[in-house]
């Protein structure tokens, strides 16, 4: 009987140092750091994200890593907590597409809140820290995606987000080999929740996203005074593969180039404040309405068609895309967030407020989009989108979107710095840019 693949992985992230990381995945680790923190700034009144840190604050305990935005500290997993939900809150954190995952929202508050707990590091062990926590997280959710092939998986980053979150604690407290299996073992009892959370448009699924970051850093922090964790986390009878992917997993997926490829490289970051698969439809009618200075009340109806997959995370049910109970509705709507783009000529953070979601004009502009299916744009995939749209006067403007500003394009040599940016018309073209440019 093989070893169970956790030992190897483990193996890998405490032995692995930031000489070794390609410079590519340098830069995007640093372009997350920031982005990470940005967002989380962005979120310190959003909805749940006060309830919390109240709660949070009322526990007290040891002062050991700072609230971003509150100027105070906490207990390392309490602000872990916090932070994290704090970074999922307003849907504007970076995102994997390949993987579907938002790896950084645990792994960059896990980061900061034990770097200062443990009183500081090296910028080098800090950014490498995060790098493999991403790593990992992406390639555990790829080994499972590469081998059964395409499908609307039901689990959530916050699922996979306590390996994450354990692997950059672990790291940073020096830990192990042996600890560190037990911290990934540790992280794997508290992986939970499906996407019923979104479905349901409750608080649940950012709340979520600070349980499970919290839980790794837990994990971690008990391995290293000696609590063992299932050794056969992963591949065992009643491990992780087998218990929420059915056994469906690709080894060598998850194995491939380790240590050589970091897929933190692959992170995309975000334009707009929602989810990413509605940023391809957006982006197509942000350039109709300025190619042809469209106004709301000259558009008689928009068709939106996309891929199988986007179509059940943000177009379905459509009533509910068409009218949002909630704020996370709106966030997860295609039907919304093209209407936003529509009657705004934009989609900003202001738009997923409670008054906003309740805009009349908005809402009857949603009601006039009508998502579709279409099977030449795959099954699966945050782009392409298509998006036609039919004036009141009769006349039809239709514009595909393949690729939205903040993805890196790939080659068959591998990563290349290709940056979608907004050209001179305010539409999307594509340029050439450094590793660092920003989007």
């Amino acid at each position: 009987m093989q070893r169970d693949v956790v030992f190897e992985l483990a193996e890998h992230i405490v032995n692995t140092n930031y000489q070794a990381m390609p410079p590519e995945a340098v830069a995007v680790t640093r372009k997350c750091l920031l982005d990470t923190l940005g967002v989380i700034m962005a979120a310190t009144t959003a909805p749940g994200c006060e309830a919390l840190y109240g709660l949070a604050e009322e526990w007290g305990g040891r002062e050991e890593s700072t609230v971003i935005g509150r100027g105070r500290k906490l207990p390392a997993p309490n602000a872990v907590m916090v932070n994290a939900t704090m970074a999922r809150a307003r849907d504007f954190d970076g995102v994997h597409e390949a993987a579907h995952d938002h790896p950084s929202v645990a792994t960059v508050p896990a980061a900061l809140a034990m770097a200062e707990k443990l009183g500081g590091m090296h910028g080098r062990d800090f950014l490498a820290a995060i790098a493999l926590g991403d790593d990992l997280v992406l390639r555990l959710r790829l080994a499972c995606r590469a081998k059964s092939g395409v499908r609307h998986s039901p689990w959530t980053s916050g699922t996979y987000a306590p390996f994450g979150a354990a692997a950059v604690a672990g790291k940073m407290l020096r830990l192990d080999e042996e600890k560190m299996v037990n911290a990934l073992g540790l992280a794997f009892t508290e992986a939970s929740n499906t996407l019923q959370s979104r479905m349901d448009g409750s608080l649940a699924v950012r709340v979520h996203q600070g349980m499970a970051a919290k839980a790794g850093v837990v994990a971690a922090l008990l391995a290293e005074r000696g609590i063992t964790g299932p050794h056969n986390a992963l591949e065992g009878k009643l491990g992780l593969f087998q218990a929420y992917e059915g056994g469906v997993y690709d080894r060598p997926t998850l194995l491939a180039d380790l240590g050589r490829r970091f897929e933190g490289a692959n992170i995309s970051i975000k334009p707009y404040p929602c989810c990413k698969f509605t940023h391809a439809a957006i982006d197509a009618t942000l350039r109709i309405a300025a190619d042809h200075d469209l106004e709301a009340d000259q558009v008689e109806d928009v068709i939106v068609y996309v891929s199988q997959d986007c179509f059940i995370s943000v177009c379905d049910p459509l009533g509910r895309k068409q009218r949002p109970g909630s704020i996370v509705d709106a966030q997860f709507s295609i039907p919304y967030t093209v209407a936003t783009a529509i009657v705004r000529r934009g989609v900003y953070l202001d738009d997923f407020t409670e008054a906003a979601i309740r805009d009349s004009l908005t809402l009857e502009m949603a009601r006039k989009v009508r998502p579709m299916v279409d099977p030449e744009l795959g099954e699966t995939g945050m782009g392409p989108s298509i998006v036609k749209i039919r004036t009141v006067d009769k006349l039809t403007y239709s514009e595909r979107v393949d690729c939205v500003r903040g993805h890196y394009l790939r080659t068959g040599s591998g990563i290349l710095p290709w940056i979608i940016r907004p050209n001179d018309r305010g539409t999307t073209g594509i340029a050439r840019g450094e590793p660092d440019g920003l989007h």
